[in-house]
């Protein structure tokens, strides 16, 4: 392999199961890597390699690895603690190569627990300054889980998570015989929770004479050890209580499937324990075990609310008696429970899940090869915000990634949004994002010292004809404040790198007036990629005709500089020609949503139910509102006619207008709403729903189709179409097989489609065709080869 990568840590064994195991073993399939550490054994045959390095001080052994590293050459340097960022430093600069930096713990915290109060919170923040100077340079930010990384994301830096869950094929999977009632495995400290265990113990054994607990891991130091067997003796558990050390982790397990309940109780003054998932949880889990752990959020989401244990607080007398709880349960519950926990590590929390997505970024980070072709996309959703609007940019970062196009991205950061979804910015193969300031009322908001709570509540509180009023005052749009900062990060991202092409997303449509100067600056071919209408858009209408005007030749002269053009609908590349020119055709390019094939790999189709569940998944705004379809439902149900198991789910965050229909819909237990989920938990709705509705307002245009209708088709439920009868959403669903339509408004039409639908649903059948070329992956593919044919006619 031509790409060498170099693993630096100053603390770890060579042989550490993250460094080695996971990121070093993964690492492995893309690249020469080597291990620099200052304990284990020198190994150069492998591959990942081995280097131990002399370390009499810590000062000497950064040195001896800067030399070591230098003549090792590598493209790309992960650096595990803070201190070890001087040496990658200076070989970024010396050498040219990447700086990573694997973030696998909460450093200043750790530091600042070290020391007794009142120092904790000093050192906690000049830590954190330090570290803040010494990861100020790095290109791409590893964490083991999400709150870490959104303290890096603050610093604008290219941030990712890597949970350190285990391998699905570290051991065999099987039963052993139970030996043991409980089972501790992990560091062996007084903060671990050893001694509330061991008084838990002694409080058991009274009860139960024959409890058996085993415990595997290493002391922190000799003092603790003392500790521990004096309180043995003292509180009589020699019989009771087998400790065994470290033990490799293949005889952990083995341990493991030995016992019946796995124990986890972290000293909750240590702050950094509250924040993350220990990896004894996952590996519990992996066992089949029923887990008691503390009650931090969490541990909490994994464990109770998947009936996998108990959460409780940190106190020896409610571990006994949970514990004596679970030894009260019959087989049946350890062996639902062991599926259970084995199918959540089979499906998410396993390794084989986080290194795709490693890989993907360490990938973008090498040496490009020749042939590679760069992107840069102007995108102002992009996640972590969620939505329909976040879609379109973040998959086509996934498959022009997947076809030798990298893409670079500048979006906003911080602003009042209706709905985040960290999920979908695990999805991002943007080499890197650029994320700038804005001084559009989002942003605005966002920087005033108001809580999260208040924001939302301003956001979704004030009425739609306000923020409409708003809206229509800017000149172009609202979002005209953030035309300066996306140029300026633009100039600077072309100054660092060339780009073969410059695409922008909108709206809103401010972003395309900073692609385009950006583009004629530096000449480089623009392709704008529209997601909506701009000026022919019938909700969009602004304060005055002077705006209509400046934004409609704005739109006109974007239109004739790019290169290319895509849209969503064939309705929207005829309205486009029919009003700014039929020379236009031959650069405009359908881009259909499409679905993900991947979204959908994992989704089950749940056993039948006796509810028929109808549900609407995203957002109602501007024109587009359920009024008529709950208003239909309302009608039935006065004249008895509505099937009382016909059950409907809205699930979104919804604005001030469209809360008062859905709560004033007097459809009582027969109406479900439902906050905004991330993609995945919304897709699983979606998947699970015998009829899925979709709403397209009739004074919107023929030619607008919302995002989720692809995904709707992909799910082969019923659909009940509430758009233009002649329109591009109607022909979409045709084609699809789908011919329950109807216009939104139709309150009479609604209810007989709803009753048919009804009908067809308690068949329990799927309905529809499907055609790949409609997935996000060949809709890519097809998007590339009208990019390339354009750049070459621009060449």
């Amino acid at each position: 392999m031509s790409s060498k990568i170099a693993i630096l840590t100053n603390s770890h064994r060579s042989d550490d199961v993250r460094l080695h195991g996971k990121i070093g073993t993964s690492l492995a399939k893309i690249a020469d890597v080597r291990i620099f550490a200052p304990i284990g054994l020198d190994d150069f045959d492998l591959n990942p390699s081995v280097s131990i390095i002399p370390n009499a001080t810590k000062f000497t052994y950064l040195q001896n690895a800067y030399h070591l590293i230098k003549s090792y050459k590598p493209d790309i340097i992960v650096c595990v603690e803070p201190l070890t960022l001087i040496v990658g430093q200076k070989l970024k600069r010396e050498i040219g190569c990447k700086l990573v930096y694997d973030v696998h713990e909460y450093f200043s915290l750790a530091m600042g627990e070290r020391l007794f109060s009142p120092f904790k919170q000093l050192a906690n923040f000049l830590y954190s300054r330090i570290e803040k100077k010494l990861f100020s340079k790095t290109d791409l930010v590893i964490t083991v889980n999400n709150h870490l990384r959104k303290y890096y994301r603050r610093y604008s830096l290219d941030t990712i998570t890597c949970a350190n869950y285990p391998h699905l094929k570290g051991c065999e999977q099987h039963e052993g015989k139970k030996q043991y009632d409980i089972v501790y495995v992990g560091g062996v400290y007084q903060e671990r929770g050893i001694l509330k265990i061991l008084k838990a113990i002694s409080i058991l054994k009274n009860k139960h004479p024959d409890f058996k607990a085993v415990i595997a891991g290493e002391f922190k130091n000799r003092d603790f050890q003392n500790k521990y067997e004096k309180t043995i003796i003292d509180l009589n558990l020699t019989k009771h209580v087998l400790f065994m050390g470290m033990l490799p982790h293949c005889q952990v397990y083995d341990l493991l499937v030995k016992s019946r309940i796995g124990i986890c109780l972290l000293d909750p003054r240590i702050k950094r324990y509250q924040l993350g998932v220990p990896i004894k949880v996952i590996e519990y889990l992996e066992a089949g075990l029923p887990i008691i752990a503390n009650d931090f959020q969490q541990i909490r989401d994994i464990i109770e609310h998947q009936e996998l244990g108990y959460c409780i607080p940190y106190n020896s007398r409610v571990l006994s008696d949970k514990i004596d709880l679970l030894l009260q349960k019959n087989d049946d519950y350890f062996l639902q429970t062991a599926m259970k926990s084995r199918e959540l590590v089979r499906t998410e929390l396993n390794w084989e899940t986080q290194e795709p997505l490693l890989l993907t970024k360490i990938q973008s980070l090498m040496p490009i090869l020749t042939n590679q072709k760069h992107m840069l996309l102007f995108a102002y959703f992009y996640p972590p915000l969620g939505g329909s609007g976040v879609q379109r940019p973040v998959k086509l970062t996934k498959y022009l990634w997947n076809e030798g196009w990298d893409t670079d991205v500048i979006t906003v950061k911080n602003i009042v949004f209706h709905s985040e979804d960290e999920s979908l910015l695990q999805e991002s193969r943007a080499t890197h994002v650029y994320r700038t300031s804005s001084l559009d009322p989002m942003a605005l908001m966002k920087k005033a010292t108001i809580s999260k709570e208040s924001n939302q509540k301003i956001y979704f509180g004030t009425p739609e004809k306000i923020k409409r009023f708003i809206r229509r005052s800017f000149p172009i749009d609202d979002k005209i404040g953030w035309i300066p900062f996306a140029y300026l990060a633009g100039v600077k991202a072309t100054s660092m790198r060339h780009y073969d092409a410059i695409l922008v997303t909108v709206g809103p449509y401010s972003a395309a007036i900073a692609a385009y100067r950006l583009a004629k600056l530096r000449q480089i071919p623009l392709f704008m990629d529209y997601r909506d209408p701009w000026t022919l858009y019938h909700y969009l209408t602004y304060i005055s005709k002077l705006h209509f005007r400046h934004a409609h030749s704005w739109e006109k002269k974007l239109l004739n500089y790019s290169t290319g053009i895509t849209v969503i609908s064939e309705g929207m590349k005829n309205d486009l020609c029919k009003n700014f020119g039929d020379h236009l055709a031959d650069k405009i390019h359908v881009m259909f949503n499409g679905w993900d094939e991947t979204d959908f790999t994992d989704l089950v189709k749940k056993e039948p139910s006796k509810i028929i569940r109808m549900s609407y998944i995203g957002s109602l705004y501007g024109n587009r509102t359920a009024k008529y379809l709950l208003q239909a439902m309302r009608e039935l149900k006065q004249n008895h006619a509505l099937p009382s198991d016909l059950e409907i789910t809205f699930l979104g965050n919804y604005y001030a207008e469209e809360q008062n229909v859905l709560l004033q819909s007097r459809l009582g237990s027969q109406l479900k709403i439902i906050t905004q989920q991330q993609h995945r938990e919304a897709l699983d709705l979606m998947y699970n729903s015998d009829i899925l509705v979709l709403i397209v307002a009739s004074v919107d245009g023929d030619y607008i189709s919302t995002g989720k209708i692809f995904e709707y088709v992909r799910c082969q439920s019923i659909i009940l179409g509430l758009v233009p009868p002649n329109g591009d959403a109607a022909m979409i669903l045709r084609k699809f097989g789908h011919s329950l339509i109807c216009p939104m408004e139709d309150v009479q039409k609604i209810k007989e489609l709803i009753l048919e639908a009804y009908q067809k649903a308690t068949l329990k059948a799927g309905e529809g065709m499907l055609f790949q070329e409609y997935s996000r992956e060949e809709q890519t593919k097809k998007f590339i080869k009208f990019v390339e044919n354009r750049l070459g006619q621009h060449s």
